[in-house]
């Protein structure tokens, strides 16, 4: 199946919190798993405080055209490498649980843009809340190349491999682009 990308005036888009008049059932990014989370389990999980869900949407609408999650994890220490060891057995880090783009806006940015602010709320969290840094897993051989840009590093070699943005890595990427 062709997918054709509409043009996309990022300048229109606002992210904000998941909110009631946001309508995501019918919300696709071309992956059934993802697709099929969002659609039903997305809200569910936002009201009951698992994780907190953004939206991208036109400043003038209610249509998604991306949603990213953020939520506070444990992860297995045993993933980080040597320089950067921490005396407990797991580490606290702020885990981008989704990110996706409705399949007919893919390639236009707005991927970039969700995964800047989604870093930008991180930062904030990390400078009030202790954290090791950001963690996720890739969904891709793609997805692994964009969180690689922007300095995640692999800690697994698996299908979905779990990534980290140390904290210093974190604040150098966000205070670098103020």
């Amino acid at each position: 199946m062709t997918v054709v990308s509409h043009s996309l005036d990022l300048k229109t888009i606002a992210i904000s919190n998941l909110r009631d008049e946001h309508d995501i059932s019918k919300f696709s990014c071309g992956d059934l798993d993802l697709d099929k989370f969002i659609n039903k389990k997305l809200k569910k999980s936002h009201e009951k405080n698992r994780m907190r869900a953004f939206c991208a949407c036109p400043r003038d609408s209610n249509t998604v055209y991306g949603v990213y999650t953020l939520s506070i994890r444990s992860e297995d220490a045993k993933v980080l490498l040597e320089n950067e060891q921490v005396p407990e057995k797991h580490f606290p880090a702020i885990y981008l649980g989704t990110l996706a783009v409705a399949r007919h806006f893919q390639g236009n940015g707005l991927g970039k843009i969700m995964l800047m602010n989604a870093l930008l709320r991180s930062y904030y969290v990390a400078q009030n809340v202790a954290v090791f840094g950001v963690a996720l897993r890739s969904l891709n051989e793609r997805t692994t190349k964009l969180y690689q840009r922007y300095g995640f590093g692999l800690r697994e070699t698996c299908p979905n491999p779990l990534m980290v943005l140390p904290v210093w890595s974190l604040n150098d990427l966000i205070e670098k682009r103020k």
